[in-house]
């Protein structure tokens, strides 16, 4: 991948040169920080990542429970990911790993036109929390608030702006189902 695309607004390739940036030819990590934090705004700049609609989302997220491959939890997230993908192509893959169906989901944007951008997250969660510090909860499956949830948050919220932005190029979101399966870490991500 060629391209780092930001939240706030923008573009930035591999080298540090920058478009849909202004007149700045060269972007640093000084400069990244200062426009997290809402510090000078690129010229042009008219987006905005809403932090509120993304921790909503998180909240519904883990509403429907522990999302383990093959629940229900797990399909009526899908589903909802897919509402809110509205003119994005969608397509839906399923396949098996060590007995569990997964289901991996690709929304693109601007199908076939130019270089490809790939920004993954995945939605399932752990069927157990073995480092838990609660010693008595460490078989029970968890919500992923801060893992699954958030970066499902995350794209949702980028792939809102993504079609305002007039890109050259293919951006695909890619919402992958059995990462966090596993029983150490060699088994994680197999159904990635």
């Amino acid at each position: 991948m060629r391209y780092l695309i930001l939240g706030e607004c923008g573009i930035i390739n591999a080298n540090g040169s920058c478009r849909n940036f202004g007149p700045s030819s060269h972007v640093s990590s000084i400069d990244i920080n200062r426009w997290s934090r809402g510090e000078d705004t690129p010229i042009g700049c008219q987006l905005s990542f809403d932090g509120e609609m993304a921790n909503e989302s998180v909240q519904f997220q883990t509403s429907l429970g522990p999302r383990l491959p093959g629940s229900a939890a797990s399909s009526a997230l899908r589903e909802s990911i897919k509402s809110n993908l509205t003119g994005w192509e969608i397509t839906e893959k399923t396949h098996h790993v060590n007995g569990m169906v997964l289901t991996n989901i690709f929304a693109t944007w601007n199908p076939g036109l130019g270089s490809t951008v790939i920004l993954a997250a995945h939605y399932d969660t752990r069927g157990q929390a073995e480092n838990d510090w609660n010693e008595s909860r460490r078989d029970e499956p968890i919500l992923g608030a801060n893992d699954g949830a958030s970066g499902v948050a995350v794209l949702l919220e980028l792939a809102k702006h993504i079609p305002a932005m007039n890109l050259s190029h293919e951006i695909t979101l890619f919402f992958t189902d059995g990462e966090d399966q596993g029983e150490s870490l060699r088994t994680y991500a197999l159904g990635s």
